[in-house]
This record gives structure tokens, C-alpha cells and sequence, in this order.
């Protein structure tokens, strides 16, 4: 996210409400909470690098965003189910935010958030497609609504977990 930041002059919102996981204190939970719930990973074996806001604004300065703040937060334990309609109601909110500040909006996320979140921006043009762990999806303001430009592109990887022809 931090490099698609430099490349387009902008700053990084995390919006906790959808990579909850990302934040230290928070990834016990989170890893307890998809135990069991997640029927493609082993949340034991699940590897990521966590940093609370201060230690991301301090290892990318300038590129977060300190005044953003979480829509929604989380609640533990919650079905899958649940987490869909969370991470629903959490990109509704994003849209409706980024349409009456007149922007476009570029999700970095991975695999299935992309996929449910790229149907609630756009619906009409969204595609079901295979979902890599970590794509770019771009929804484009257009009049009163954002329109998909790109889903869930991977280009970026150098490794994609679907090789290239």
C-alpha cells in the first residue's frame, strides 16, 4: 500500500475494521477468532509482520494517515458470516466517504476481503475471478458512483501465485 502511496502522491488509511489483524495487540484475537473459520489456512502457520500506528507513521513517515480513524470496529468471536457483513457495512462506509470527497479509492488487501469487497463497490461490473494473496483493486468515481477499473491485479508480484503466460 505504502508504495502505490509514493507512486500517487497520496497517503495510506488503515482501516482497521477490515486488516484488523495487522495491529499487534489485536492478531491473538484475530488468530483465535478464524480458528476453525477459515477453511484455507492454518491460522498457527499464518505469518505476518504487525505494527501499531505509531511504529508504521514511524517506519513510512509521511505516508499514513494519523487523523484517519477506524468506521467500525471489531468484535470477538465472530462467525464468518459476520466478518462479511462487517467488512460490508465498513466498505459501504469507505464508498459513501470517498464519494462525498469526491475520490477514487484503491483497496491493497488480500484474496477474499478483495473479492466480497470489490462486489459491494461495484456489483454490476465486478467479476468472480481467482483472488491472489496480496492485488490491487481500483474503483474510479464516476458521477454519483465508483466504478471498478481494476480487480484484484497482481501484476506488481514478481512471484504471483498464478504464473503469467
Amino acid at each position: 500500500a505504502v508504495e502505490i502511496a509514493k507512486q500517487v502522491g497520496a497517503q495510506v488509511c488503515i482501516e482497521r475494521g477490515i486488516a484488523e489483524h495487522v495491529d499487534p495487540e489485536v492478531l491473538g484475537r484475530w488468530k483465535e477468532r478464524n480458528r476453525g473459520v477459515l477453511k484455507r489456512a492454518n491460522v498457527d502457520e499464518f505469518k505476518v509482520t504487525t505494527m501499531t500506528l505509531e511504529q508504521a507513521c514511524a517506519h513510512f513517515p509521511g505516508y499514513i494517515d494519523r487523523s484517519y480513524r477506524t468506521l467500525e470496529d471489531t468484535t470477538y468471536p465472530e462467525t464468518e458470516e459476520q466478518l462479511f457483513e462487517r467488512t460490508n457495512s465498513i466498505v459501504q462506509k469507505v464508498t459513501k466517504k470517498a464519494r462525498e470527497k469526491k475520490r477514487n479509492i484503491c483497496i491493497v488487501s488480500h484474496q477474499d476481503p478483495c473479492e466480497y469487497m470489490a462486489h459491494e463497490i461495484d456489483g454490476e461490473h465486478a467479476q468472480d475471478k481467482f483472488v491472489s494473496y496480496c492485488c490491487i483493486t481500483k474503483a474510479v468515481l464516476k458521477g454519483k458512483r465508483h466504478r471498478l477499473v481494476m480487480q484484484h491485479d497482481d501484476a506488481h508480484l514478481s512471484s504471483p501465485e498464478i504464473p503469467r503466460d
